[in-house]
């Protein structure tokens, strides 16, 4: 089962958060404190989402947002230029 990761901090509304993956077949688990590399990769797939997603057009409404995120994720996992991998950055040693 694909696992949702989520920052350590909690708020007000953590519940209700935590049952809307499962929902979608995601098993929540939190990143744990003070782990900088894990932390910064929730919050690039958050930037990532609100750029590619969220944000990258106008919506009439959180329905119409929520239709399109299928769409938009399976064009990043199946139909997006994927980015240069490590192997291609070499030194100019």
């Amino acid at each position: 089962m694909p696992v949702a990761r989520s920052p350590a901090a909690r708020s007000a509304t953590d519940e209700e958060a935590l049952r809307r993956p499962h929902e979608l077949g995601l098993t929540p688990k939190r990143a744990r404190p003070y782990r900088p590399r894990t932390n910064g990769k929730i919050e690039r797939s958050h930037r990532t989402l609100a750029d590619g997603w969220a944000y990258a057009r106008l919506y009439e409404s959180t329905q119409q947002r929520n239709a399109a995120l299928p769409a938009w994720m399976h064009f990043y996992n199946h139909r997006r230029p994927a980015p240069p991998s490590e192997a291609h950055h070499q030194s100019p040693d």
